[in-house]
């Protein structure tokens, strides 16, 4: 007959196994912990209570390491309660834009993050830097990145707007007089069919950690219309010429897509096409063509004919 598990556990003598079992190990370890050994930590270092019109810029020191002794106990807590070592900035000494501290004047801070008093510390390295500038601002320029499809029959009224198209800039002097534009993440859209407004975040790629950025995120306004398509016999006109010429052909057609609801306010006189004389091709007697002028709903321009030869009448 098998005999059943828990029945085990009711034999004194295995309980009585288990419970030595249990206590050697929990003396084991406390016996362990309570041991000295050497060690290294690697602090984080946090300067605090930064002026306002200063910012320390990147390159200086951001940790530390200390050797020292202390008992498994210690090392285990300070596992467990990790943080960054808080130095107040007024004990930094400043020389010229750099601002240093001997590492061996706060060895009684560092004892005291470390829960190792009266220990003998030996910190790296000895000196603490800081290059640091006056903090400045500076308006820029904010660049979508944006690529943007339409439904089948429907297009931009005009180019999508930022809102806002520029934003400020916070952070060292020296950093920020580099930085004339600054760029939104990238962002796609297709099968658009109807007015829209994508919220952007900018883009901190290739800025400084400590630059901060007033606002963070802009709106793109994308207006979006139904299109139909136009076509309008254009007369050419004639520019830097210094001579009476005749055209061949006197006009083209221009055809052009343009928001539906704006179809019938298209007219003739919109338009200006021309061909400059100063960039002729004596050659062959022919210049190319240009639209000069151009109603602001229309998109999608192309010319029937985009070149004229041309007779010199007189001169």
């Amino acid at each position: 007959m098998p005999v059943k598990f828990s029945a085990i556990f009711k034999n004194t003598n295995v309980k009585g196994y288990f419970f030595f079992l249990l206590l050697t190990t929990v003396l084991a370890v406390i016996i362990k912990l309570a041991k000295n050994y050497d060690t290294t930590a690697v602090l984080d270092v946090n300067i605090k209570n930064i002026p306002k019109n200063l910012v320390l810029t990147d390159g200086g020191i951001t940790s530390l390491s200390v050797d020292y002794i202390t008992t498994g106990f210690m090392l285990v807590a300070n596992d467990f309660t990790k943080t960054p070592l808080e130095i107040p900035f007024d004990q930094l000494t400043s020389k010229s834009n750099k601002y240093q501290l001997p590492t061996q004047e706060i060895s009684s801070l560092v004892a005291s993050h470390l829960n190792a008093a009266n220990q003998k510390l030996t910190i790296r390295p000895s000196t603490i830097s800081f290059d640091a500038d006056s903090l400045a601002q500076k308006e820029v320029m904010v660049v979508s990145r944006h690529q943007l499809d339409y439904s089948s029959g429907y297009g931009l009224v005009q180019a999508p707007t930022l809102r806002p198209n520029r934003v400020i800039l916070t952070g060292a002097a020296d950093v920020l007089s580099a930085i004339d534009t600054i760029y939104t993440e990238e962002v796609r859209r297709e099968a658009l069919n109807e007015n829209t407004t994508i919220t952007l975040s900018i883009d901190r790629t290739n800025l400084a950690s400590d630059i901060g950025i007033t606002p963070e995120r802009v709106d793109l306004d994308v207006k979006v219309a139904p299109f139909t398509e136009g076509a309008m016999d254009i007369p050419i006109s004639i520019i830097n010429a210094d001579a009476t010429l005749q055209l061949f052909p006197k006009q083209t057609k221009v055809f052009y897509k343009v928001p539906i609801d704006a179809f019938e306010d298209i007219r003739p006189s919109d338009f200006r096409v021309i061909c400059d004389f100063s960039k002729k091709n004596t050659a062959t007697q022919v210049m190319l063509l240009e639209i000069e002028k151009k109603p602001e709903q229309v998109t999608e321009l192309r010319l029937g004919v985009n070149k004229v030869q041309y007779l010199i009448v007189s001169q």
